[in-house]
This record gives structure tokens, C-alpha cells and sequence, in this order.
């Protein structure tokens, strides 16, 4: 008995001692990641706050799967030391410091994130979420009639909107798109030409009525607006009925689509807007397959349509849908003789429009610089830094561009200027020597990973931490041209412009509210709730509705141009309401367990 008893008092002062070396590291880590002085009081509040999460964490029973919560926690510590070791070691010159500052940042956020997600996974687990959150389907008018009440509602706020910007936000781009319909520019898939097909289907029907342009491309403005809402409609009835949410919830969903910025951009005409709006629906076909564990013949040809909405819209999503594939075939190969046609027809359609349409049309397909700016960025960021070279590779890079020019040009978080750079100079012989460019890349990546890793994170950070200086949805106007095409509000007035100039602002002063206007945090908030239902083992197939948002921003971190707009973000940011889908079993779930 006795040796029972010491073998436990052994047991507990171990456990005593781990939970104060877990603190004092993570403490450590987070004096670094803020830029405390050690001194500061907040440092022993902290450790003390720290020390209760891990005596906590050490109480709980493991009873469920360690590894999704350690993995996720990798992930997040990953994401923050990428970002911020270069603030965290700027105090340091001595190489050895800086290694030690990275460890110790890498090592006490790992541990502060294991057991933060671990204590908030095991409340999660605990709290009967079914009851919290779902109840039986109400008979009142909003409810019966959710997809209707709910398009209805976000029209109405979205309509004076569209009023005050009339005849909608234009930037460059769009610009471009609407001078190929003129004839005015060579068609062109640099700009995804089934949106510039979209904007003249809208822009011919409107010159039946109206010689007016803005009339004419207004119109396809106010039909951006109604498929946008239309789609987000979508997403709320797909979450009451799949899922019985419960009403209140489904209304806070739609809160969030009535975003300030959800506003403003749904009246930007831009290929961003429509492609969230074809992959929402996209989202909402499949969870009804995924909840239902059947594929109807509406959803089939839902599916199909939606996809190629989702493959044509942008081109990152053509590459984010086949990634999704394997995934889709993966969870349905038991009824693969009915879901094998589904992504092989929509990819089929796909290359039949990029391929034989586009050519008869004489549309010129996007140049390889447009696919390969990150590489050239990280290229770039080797020469700005002013790193040795060799001649030969100098030379190389100079028929590309101005050799010279590349460290004023350069911008951490802009790959366009690179781009213009080699696009006004000499773009073709990229495409004649690809393989000289690809040795030159790798070569300089092997001898530099560091500025790689550094150009890379300065495209991309703002993907993987919410924190970051930039503006969300402030553009308005129409940009310069000589087409005509010009803003005419329908309303005004000082209160209107000074409300619709608060409600922006808001997203950078409001403490919680201003994560919704964080790229970062969208990626942040679905990685958490995906580690959660993996952790359960179980209810994992549902996880399938996550892919296609998990796999467009893989495909950001690959290629995203512009570190700084959140109309990237956009398209995956519309679909976190579908996180509920980890939260609230079904009827497929106790098949998965009875398989």
C-alpha cells in the first residue's frame, strides 16, 4: 500500500514538474512572440495563466486521439513562427541567439497550442451540441420558407448598396474584361473569359433597351448581386435542412453574409464575386450528397454545373477541384459507377471550353509569367537582397528583365511589380527556356532558402495569420477609361457616404468583429474545427464539405499575386458557416459506425 501511495506522489511531482517547464516555455514564447521586456508584469500573469491551462490539460482523462490535436497545433505554431521569427530575432545578431529564439518560439507555442486545443476539443466533445444546436424545423413563415425569406432579406441590404455605387465598383481589371466585349482588346483568358462572356451576355441584353453603358454593364453589376445573395440564401438552407440548425442560428449565418464588406463586394465586378457564389452553391450540393449519402440526379447535375462555375471562374479553382477529386472518389468508391462520371464530366467540359471553344473564339490564353510569380518573386527577393551570383545566372535573369531595376520593383507582398517588370521587357523567352529558369530557381533556392521562405511568407502571410496591416472592401468608384463608363449614384447624401465609411472602419477597431475581416483568420477557424471531428474518429467523412475551401487556399499558398487583398481570401471566407458540419452528427454518421 504504502509503495502505492509513493509510486503516486512520484507520479504527480513528475507531472508537476512537466506542467512548470510547459509553462515557463510557452511563457518564454509568448514574452518573444509579443516583444515584452522580461521584466514586465505581464510575464508573470501570463506564466501564472499559462500554468493553470496546462494543470488543467494535465487533468483531463485522453480519451480520445492525440495526434489530429498535435497536429493542428504543428500547423498553428508553424504558421506563427514563419511569420513572426524575423521580428522575434531582430534584437540578436549573433547567429546562435537567433537559432535558440526560433527553438524556443517553435517549442513554447507548440505546447501552448497542444494544450489549448486539446482543453477546448475536450469542452467541445463534453457540451451536447446536437441539443445546443439543432432543434426540430419551426412552422413559422421565415422558417418554411428560409431560402426565400433569406434571399429577400439579403437583397434588401445589398440594394442600397448597389444604389450608392451605381453602376457598380470597377477596377482595372474589369476594365479590360468590358474593352474585349467592345472589340476594343484581343479576347483574352489572362482575366477568366467565361466571366467576360457572362459580363456581355448581361452587356448585350441591357443594349436592347439602352445605348447607355453604364445601363448595360449595370445590369450584369445587379445580377452579381442577385446570384451572390441567391447563394449565400443557399448556404442557410442547406444548413436548416441538412442539418437542422437551429433558427437563431441559421439568422446569425445570414448576419454574416450581411457583412459590410459581403456589401461591397458582391456589387465589385470582379471574377472573385461570382466564383464565391458558384462554389457556395457548389458546397451546398455537396453536403446534401454527403448527409444524404446518395447522389440524385438534380444534385448530379448540380454538382456538375457548379463545378464548372468553380473550374472556369478562376483559375486556382480549375487546380483546387482537382485536388478535391481524390477526396470525392475516395468517400463515395462504394458507388463509384454513379460519382466517377460527376468529376470526369465537369473536368471533361472544363478542357473542352479552355481548349477547342477558346481557340475558335481566338481567345489568347494567360502568358506563364501569370503562373509562375511566385517563383519569379522568389527570385527577385534573392536579387533585391543584393546576394551573390554568378554571371552566368545574371545574365539570365537580364534577358528576362531589367537586372537592375528588380530591387526598386520589388515588393514583399506584391507580385505584380515583378510581373509588369518581365512582362515589359522580354516574357517569351521564358516559355523558350523554361528548363535554364527552372535550374536557376532550384540552384538559388538551394543556396538561399531563406529569402525564398521570406518572399514566400510575404505573398502569403496574410492567409495563415489573421494579424495584418491592410483594407478590407474600401474600394468604390469606377476606374478611369474612356469607355464611358463612369459612377452614377442613385442615392447619396453625407449620412449615407459617413455610414457606409463606419461600418468599414469598424472591422479595424472592434475588438472579435475584426476578425471577420481577417484573411487569416477564415483558415485559422476552419483548421480548428477540422482537428476537432478528427479527433472524434468518428463523423470524419463529413470533413469532405471543408475540402474544396481546405483546397483552394493550398492552391493560394501556391500562387496567390497579391499578399494584401482580401478578395482572395473571399472565396474560402463565404464558406465558414459549413464549419457547423463538424459540429452536429446525422444519420450518415451511424452508418459510418455500423460499417
Amino acid at each position: 500500500m504504502e509503495k502505492n501511495v509513493e509510486k503516486i506522489d512520484r507520479r504527480s511531482r513528475g507531472i508537476i514538474v512537466i506542467t512548470l517547464v510547459k509553462a515557463f516555455l510557452a511563457c518564454w514564447a509568448l514574452v518573444l512572440l509579443a516583444g515584452w521586456r522580461v521584466r514586465d508584469p505581464l510575464s508573470i500573469f501570463s506564466f501564472a495563466a499559462l500554468l493553470a491551462l496546462f494543470l488543467h490539460e494535465a487533468k483531463i482523462e485522453k480519451k480520445a486521439a492525440k495526434t489530429p490535436y498535435l497536429l493542428t497545433a504543428a500547423l498553428f505554431s508553424l504558421a506563427t513562427v514563419l511569420v513572426k521569427y524575423a521580428s522575434v530575432v531582430s534584437a540578436f545578431e549573433n547567429s546562435l541567439f537567433r537559432l535558440a529564439c526560433i527553438l524556443i518560439l517553435a517549442a513554447g507555442l507548440f505546447l501552448f497550442y497542444a494544450a489549448l486545443l486539446h482543453s477546448a476539443y475536450e469542452a467541445l466533445a463534453c457540451a451536447d451540441l446536437p441539443k445546443l444546436l439543432c432543434r426540430e424545423a419551426g412552422k413559422s413563415f421565415p422558417e418554411r420558407h428560409i431560402l426565400l425569406f433569406s434571399f429577400l432579406l439579403l437583397f434588401v441590404l445589398y440594394l442600397p448598396w448597389f444604389l450608392y455605387s451605381y453602376p457598380g465598383i470597377f477596377d482595372p481589371d474589369p476594365i479590360n474584361q468590358i474593352e474585349q466585349i467592345l472589340g476594343l482588346d484581343l479576347p483574352s483568358d489572362h482575366h477568366p473569359y467565361v466571366h467576360t462572356l457572362l459580363i456581355s451576355l448581361f452587356y448585350h441584353i441591357g443594349h436592347i433597351f439602352s445605348s447607355d453603358i453604364n445601363f448595360c454593364i449595370g445590369l450584369y453589376t445587379f445580377f452579381q448581386l442577385c446570384f451572390f445573395a441567391f447563394s449565400s440564401a443557399a448556404v442557410v438552407y442547406t444548413l436548416h435542412r441538412y442539418l437542422k440548425l437551429r433558427f437563431g442560428l441559421c439568422m446569425a449565418v445570414l448576419a454574416f453574409y450581411a457583412l459590410p464588406f459581403m456589401a461591397v463586394l458582391s456589387i465589385q465586378v470582379c471574377k472573385d464575386t461570382p466564383f464565391a457564389s458558384a462554389l457556395m452553391l457548389f458546397v451546398c450540393i455537396l453536403t446534401a450528397m454527403v448527409t444524404e449519402q446518395r447522389i440524385s440526379l438534380p444534385a448530379a447535375a448540380g454538382f456538375i454545373l457548379s463545378g464548372i462555375g468553380m473550374c472556369t471562374l478562376r483559375t486556382n479553382g480549375f487546380y483546387a477541384f482537382l485536388l478535391f477529386m481524390p477526396f470525392f472518389l475516395f468517400l463515395f468508391r462504394r458507388d463509384w459507377k454513379k460519382t466517377l462520371p460527376l468529376p470526369v464530366l465537369t473536368v471533361l467540359v472544363v478542357l473542352l471550353l479552355k481548349g477547342p471553344v477558346f481557340n475558335a473564339l481566338g481567345v489568347q490564353k494567360g502568358d506563364l509569367v501569370e503562373s509562375l510569380h511566385v517563383p519569379m518573386q522568389q527570385v527577385a527577393c534573392v536579387v533585391a537582397r543584393g546576394r551573390a551570383i554568378d554571371e552566368e545566372d545574371r545574365v539570365l535573369i537580364g534577358e528576362l528583365c531589367d537586372y537592375d531595376q528588380i530591387p526598386d520593383r520589388y515588393v514583399s507582398w506584391l507580385a505584380d511589380s515583378i510581373k509588369e517588370l518581365i512582362r515589359g521587357c522580354n516574357p517569351k523567352i521564358l516559355e523558350e527556356r523554361k528548363g535554364d529558369f527552372f535550374r536557376l530557381w532550384l540552384k538559388l533556392g538551394l543556396r538561399y532558402p531563406k529569402d525564398y521562405i521570406d518572399a514566400w511568407t510575404g505573398l502569403t502571410e496574410t492567409l495563415i495569420w489573421p494579424d495584418g496591416e491592410y483594407e478590407v472592401a474600401v474600394i468604390e468608384g469606377v476606374f478611369p477609361n474612356g469607355l464611358g463608363l463612369e459612377s452614377h449614384p442613385l442615392i447619396g447624401g453625407k449620412f449615407l457616404t459617413k455610414a457606409r465609411e463606419l461600418l468599414l472602419k469598424l472591422g479595424s477597431f472592434v475588438p472579435l468583429y475584426g476578425f471577420f475581416f481577417s484573411m487569416g483568420s477564415y483558415a485559422c477557424i476552419m483548421l480548428f474545427f477540422a482537428g476537432y471531428r478528427l479527433q472524434l474518429k468518428t463523423q470524419r467523412r463529413r470533413l469532405l464539405i471543408l475540402m474544396p475551401a481546405f483546397c483552394l487556399i493550398f492552391t493560394l499558398f501556391l500562387a496567390i499575386p497579391v499578399g494584401k487583398y482580401f478578395r482572395y481570401a473571399w472565396s474560402y471566407a463565404v464558406l465558414l458557416p459549413f464549419v457547423f458540419i463538424t459540429l452536429i452528427p446525422g444519420k450518415e454518421d451511424k452508418k459510418e459506425e455500423n460499417a
